[in-house]
């Protein structure tokens, strides 16, 4: 049970077929397109069903510069009072350049748009970031961005600006 007493309770399935593609040796990614559903205990909530997609693209601009692409549809589930969910529709592009053999330079956006199931609520969260990527080998690496964030809303969501810096060690393999 959640707060207010309802519960949450959901069954849900995704199905999703997709490629990996490697069109030329400077461009590749994956998509995938299928159907979503999701189907809540709690009788003030109706089931959602849709069409989710997604995509991770690349495009090698040179040897050191590579831009990269993303897309992406899901549904989510919250804790808002009176919303079983939100569908999330996500877009955002990034520009990645090896400045030295183990120094990465990042900059990129990515805008979000939310919808409220249930409810008269949508967000829109607009995310902005430039960092750097110090690879200390192959595995392990040293990561500093700068991000600001800053999103509007509607139906009793909250907008607000959000700067701040984040440091992270990322183990990869």
């Amino acid at each position: 049970m959640a707060a207010g007493g309802l519960d949450r309770d959901s069954t849900g399935y995704e199905t999703s077929a997709g490629i990996n593609l490697e069109v030329t040796d400077l461009i590749g990614g994956d998509a995938f397109i299928g159907y979503y559903n999701q189907r809540y205990e709690a009788d003030g909530f109706s089931d959602h069903g849709g069409l989710g997609f997604g995509a991770n693209l690349y495009w090698n601009l040179t040897t050191l510069s590579t831009l990269r692409f993303e897309l992406e549809r899901a549904v989510s589930e919250t804790v808002q009072p009176g919303a079983s969910g939100y569908l999330s529709t996500l877009a955002g592009i990034e520009l990645e350049h090896e400045l030295l053999r183990n120094l990465l330079l990042i900059a990129g956006t990515r805008y979000t748009f939310r919808d409220y199931q249930e409810v008269d609520r949508e967000e829109r969260l607009w995310q902005y970031h430039v960092g750097a990527n110090y690879m200390l080998n192959r595995h392990l690496y040293l990561r500093l961005r700068a991000v600001h964030r800053a999103q509007q809303a509607t139906g009793g969501g909250r907008a607000f600006t959000q700067p701040f810096v984040e440091q992270s060690i990322v183990l990869q393999y």
